[in-house]
């Protein structure tokens, strides 16, 4: 038994030296000399012992699966000895496995049963800093504060990698205290270098939403963090990797930083790089380095970084030596990941010398070629798809256009699939989930639509439709089933208008009843100008008093988005209602506020506006009932203003439709509990203050607290609204009207958060507004619309489009588009008593 501890420890000794081969050979030794099963308490000790050390073995080798079984294993001998310890210590083990074979999810929940918490799921823990200190405290029962602080550590990395942060940046900061009440340099060190992290994806998710000062902050936090790692920390792996850390976070667009800083940082990795034994973080940190020097995530077809930080030999260096170090180690996940990245640096960054070209595409194409067979050979989908990407830019950029389709098509098959489990994607990849989703579909419909012929504008169509989805589950988190979006019917008379904002053009497809497609000639313009212009519009139409450069402007947009529709004949006579399926800016402005020069768009068509276009089939009501709730007074804390005229809006609504009404004190979360729990009300009707966002933590809407709350006002999240108007099997909202929200300022993305709310609530359609609007000049719109809606029997769109021109109507009142353009209709936009 000494000779099998000994050796235990002897492999132990040889995976720090990176001898990989020997310390394979001591840790088979070591369990030769222990019965396979049973034993005595001490052999079975022991034999937990040897597993264990077995189990980080493998891990370090890329044979995550077998390092589970493993440790699965140990944690039995354990359990047959008592020894708790051991057992905690092999959950945390196995969840580390489970998080690199890409089972994030499972991971976190693995590591919450064996730290003491039942009845809580990762995916739905407390938000609020009061619930959230009750969750950490949870933790306390473990008396062992070393396996405390191990563990809550793993468990606030397990968090971060399914995009829990807050909770992560809770767990950890635990983890801290402990580390500090333990006096451990090693256990602060490895808190401050995580905390780090969890910050940096915090910082790159504001950004994302974009709250940039807020960002900055954040990532200044993060760097603090690092800093003190590379002051603290004795090992040299955890120097480079918060090194690393800072130089990922100055080569962002937040730091202002000394490019010679820059410079000596990176020389000061690389010598420490030189420094360490092979192993499979090593690899990874020097992919992650030479990625970071190249921008992998955004690189584009001969678009490099400005500056070089090393040379392009050093950069090849750099990727070939990881590539290497992969292959000693055999792990195959790491050996396609550096074959790919060798690929990425021939593709954009190699010499662009004309006599190299070709050689550098026939390498990038092998290399890509060998990477995505190794990732097939592990089921890595997560890299199979980008590699299929990879390949199919290669083939396009040679004009192989039959051979880059194929690929394209592939990738985003395996995306589809990916789709199934968000979070088994990377977290890299979910955190910048426009580089490297996003622009697979954008790249896809980008070829197409060069030669676009009918096969090749119905693939596109498709995968801007896939797009929208994607855009939504990663917004919600969550994948949506095929109940939520059923198959979509084009009515006679609707014409559905996609546009597509490219990096060099605008793309407008056309379909119609039958699934007719058409496709205006691109208008050539860059995807930066587009933007810039759209985000000019959104300010002028908030401006009270429409500017004839508004109106300028909304000419322009119409010459996009219109006027070649109607020049061709496409949108004629018969046209009655648009449909949009929106794009990037686009989403951000009201429509119907597009001018010809003479009319509006609304004028002219009744408009709806669909984030991913499987539109739910209205289904007629037997009671035509409405759930009416508002909120007129003040709520006290948040600087908003009182909305008089609710209680008339209210009451006009009332007047036309059988309705129960929540007003003021009587809208609490109670109440809407109690309302929806035992009615199907075919419309919900809210005016109260509220927010869309494209950040689904920032969607919300207030209402007054309940009586026994020492609240000033109650938010109700995205979240809570679904439990709250989820309904299972009953039937569905048919509309549900948030009368008094907003979109979130300087958010281009924030429809995401009504379509968001839309899906949360299983209504078939909502009706909001872009921006706070006159409570006053809304009691008058939204009378109007109920009485187009229920006593005309009007479409849902075309109820809007006419109350809306009631408004446009009423010169020097209502006439100005800050008043009435702001309503959107998204989702179904029929009659509430089709059959």
């Amino acid at each position: 038994m000494n000779e099998a501890i000994a050796s235990s420890y002897l492999s132990l000794v040889y995976q720090k030296i990176g001898d990989w081969q020997a310390a394979e050979r001591s840790i088979l030794s070591s369990l030769e000399a222990l019965p396979l099963t049973g034993g005595t308490d001490a052999e079975r000790q022991t034999r937990a012992l040897a597993l264990n050390t077995k189990g980080q073995y493998q891990l370090q080798v890329g044979q995550a699966e077998s390092a589970f079984e493993t440790w699965e294993q140990a944690e039995q001998d354990y359990a047959s000895v008592n020894d708790t310890k051991g057992i905690l210590g092999t959950q945390i083990n196995q969840a580390l496995a489970l998080e690199q074979m890409g089972h994030y999810r499972r991971s976190c929940n693995s590591l919450l049963k064996g730290l003491g918490v039942p009845g809580k799921t990762c995916d739905r823990l407390p938000k609020g800093e009061a619930e959230l200190k009750e969750f950490v405290a949870e933790f306390e029962a473990i008396e062992n504060l070393e396996l405390r602080a191990l563990g809550l550590r793993s468990l606030g990395n397990a968090l971060r990698a399914i995009g829990q942060l807050e909770a992560s940046e809770w767990v950890l900061n635990e983890s801290l205290k402990l580390s500090d009440r333990l006096n451990s340099s090693e256990l602060q060190s490895l808190n401050f270098l995580q905390l780090g992290h969890t910050l940096a994806a915090l910082a790159n998710r504001q950004k994302n939403y974009g709250l940039e000062a807020e960002s900055k902050q954040t990532l200044e936090k993060a760097v603090q963090l690092y800093q003190k790692v590379t002051i603290t920390a004795d090992k040299p792996l955890l120097k480079v990797l918060a090194n690393l850390g800072i130089l990922q976070s100055y080569l962002s667009d937040d730091f202002a930083i000394d490019d010679e800083k820059i410079s000596d940082l990176v020389a000061t990795i690389q010598s420490e790089l030189n420094t360490l034994n092979s192993s499979a973080t090593l690899v990874r940190v020097r992919l992650d380095l030479a990625c970071s020097l190249m921008n992998c995530n955004s690189l584009q077809e001969n678009d490099r970084p400005a500056l070089n930080f090393l040379s392009d030999k050093e950069l090849e260096t750099l990727i070939i030596t990881a590539l290497q170090d992969a292959e000693t180690l055999n792990h195959q996940r790491l050996i396609s990941t550096a074959k790919g990245t060798l690929a990425k640096y021939y593709e954009f960054y190699a010499s662009n010398s004309q006599e190299l070209t070709e050689k550098n595409w026939q390498e990038a194409k092998q290399l890509t070629e060998q990477a995505l067979e190794d990732s097939e050979a592990i089921a890595a989908r997560d890299l199979a798809y980008q590699w299929k990407w990879q390949l199919g830019r290669l083939l396009a950029s040679q004009g192989n256009r039959e051979g880059a389709i194929s690929y394209y098509q592939k990738a985003i098959e395996d995306l589809d699939i990916l789709r199934n489990d968000l979070l088994k994607i990377d977290p890299d990849i979910q955190f910048s989930f426009r580089d490297n989703v996003e622009q697979v579909y954008r790249d896809f419909v980008d070829l197409l639509l060069k030669n676009p012929k009918t096969e090749n504008l119905n693939i596109a169509r498709e995968q801007i439709d896939k797009l929208q989805l994607a855009q939504l589950e990663n917004y919600l988190n969550c994948r949506l089933d095929s109940t939520v979006v059923p198959q979509k019917i084009i009515p006679p008379g609707t014409a559905v208008i996609y546009p597509i904002i490219l990096r060099d053009r605008l793309e407008v497809i056309v379909e119609l009843e039958g699934g007719k497609l058409y496709h205006y000639p691109p208008q050539l313009i860059e995807e930066a100008s587009i933007e810039s212009r759209l985000k000019e519009f959104r300010i002028e139409l908030e401006t009270q008093g429409f500017s004839q450069k508004g109106k300028n402007i909304a000419r322009q947009i119409y010459d996009w988005l219109i006027a070649p529709g109607e020049q061709q004949n496409i949108l004629n006579d018969e046209t009655i209602t648009l449909v949009f399926v929106l794009d990037g800016n686009l989403r951000s402005i009201p429509i119907g506020s597009l001018y010809d020069g003479e009319q509006y768009l609304i004028e002219k068509y009744a408009i709806a506006l669909s984030l991913n276009l499987n539109i739910p089939v209205s289904q007629p009501p037997e009671n035509l009932t409405t759930l009416l709730g508002g909120l007129s007074v003040d709520p006290q804390f948040r600087n908003l203003p009182e909305l008089p005229a609710v209680k008339n809006e209210l009451q006009t609504i009332q007047e036309i439709i059988q309705s129960e009404v929540l007003l003021d004190q009587d809208l609490t979360l109670n109440s809407l509990e109690n309302a929806t729990q035992f009615s199907d009300y075919p419309i919900v009707h809210l005016a109260t203050h509220g927010q869309f966002s494209s950040n689904p933590q920032e969607t919300f809407l207030i209402v007054y607290p309940d009586p026994s709350s020492n609240e000033d006002d109650r938010i109700i999240d995205l979240e809570e609204l679904s439990n709250l108007l989820q309904r299972g099997d009953r039937r569905p909202i048919e509309l549900l009207v948030l009368s008094a929200c907003e979109t979130a300022k300087n958010d281009n993305r924030a429809t995401l958060g009504i379509a968001g709310v839309t899906i949360r609530a299983g209504a078939r359609s909502t009706l909001a507004s872009l921006w706070t609007v006159n409570d006053t000049s809304t009691a008058t719109l939204m009378q109007e619309f109920y009485r187009n809606l229920i006593e005309r029997g009007l479409t849902k769109a075309e109820a809007l489009r006419q109350s809306q021109i009631k408004l446009l109507e009423q010169e020097y009142i209502y006439d100005d588009p800050l008043f009435w353009a702001p309503y959107v209709l998204v989702g179904n936009w029929e009659s509430l008593f089709n059959s």
